[in-house]
């Protein structure tokens, strides 16, 4: 017969892998909620994700909003 502390020892040591697993099934779970509900803005939705406009529209549209000049990496030393 076990005795009571070999018994609290393998209660003690099931509670630990079941909170383990638990946690790492939470985690899971947030990650999938992300991948399938992604925070991005509307014109990338558009393109990538709905392919609801065409290239030519979304490369007028991001040239709207970003228009040559406006980035920092938009220096002469970067068109060489």
């Amino acid at each position: 017969m076990e005795s009571h502390s070999s018994v609290y020892k393998k209660r003690i040591r099931i509670f630990i892998l079941l909170s383990l697993i638990a946690i790492l099934g939470a985690f899971d779970a947030g990650v999938l909620w992300l991948a399938i509900h992604p925070q991005v803005p509307p014109l990338y939705r558009a393109y990538y994700l709905d392919h609801s406009i065409d290239e030519n529209n979304f490369t007028h549209q991001m040239m709207k909003q970003h228009p040559e000049g406006a980035s920092p990496s938009d220096t002469p030393d970067s068109k060489l």
